[in-house]
């Protein structure tokens, strides 16, 4: 299985839909609209993703690269979402990562970091 994906944090030169291989341990867990971990260019630094679309085989000539993880269990863009983001990107000729930020909320985006600050408020009251 093929995942076509766009990098969240993109420049110009990297504003393009990537085919990675779907590792057997996420099939049926992978879907349309997750944020995945994947490695990216030469020095396969860690990269956000977000998987655009699922496929059976894949036109690159060049040797696919694996999906890393997941970084999210649920989808964090729905069908149509997916949709408005290809429309965003082609009409105002902005990147993916433009489009992403401003259509996912800032709570998800940062709980896709390296860290997560986890606060929990407990009664003294019943």
């Amino acid at each position: 299985m093929i995942a076509q994906v766009v990098l969240r944090d993109c420049v110009w030169q990297t504003n393009k839909i990537y085919d990675y291989l779907v590792p057997e341990e996420l099939h049926g867990k992978i879907r349309e609209g997750q944020y995945v971990r994947v490695l990216f260019g030469k020095g396969n630094r860690a990269e956000v993703a977000l998987v655009l679309k699922l496929k059976e085989t894949s036109d690159s000539n060049y040797k696919l690269k694996t999906i890393d993880s997941l970084v999210e269990e649920e989808p964090v863009l729905n069908a149509e979402q997916l949709e408005i983001l290809k429309f965003v990107v082609k009409r105002y000729a902005c990147t993916y990562g433009s489009a992403m930020h401003q259509m996912v909320p800032a709570l998800v985006t940062k709980r896709t970091g390296r860290s997560q600050l986890v606060v929990s408020l407990v009664s003294e009251e019943l």
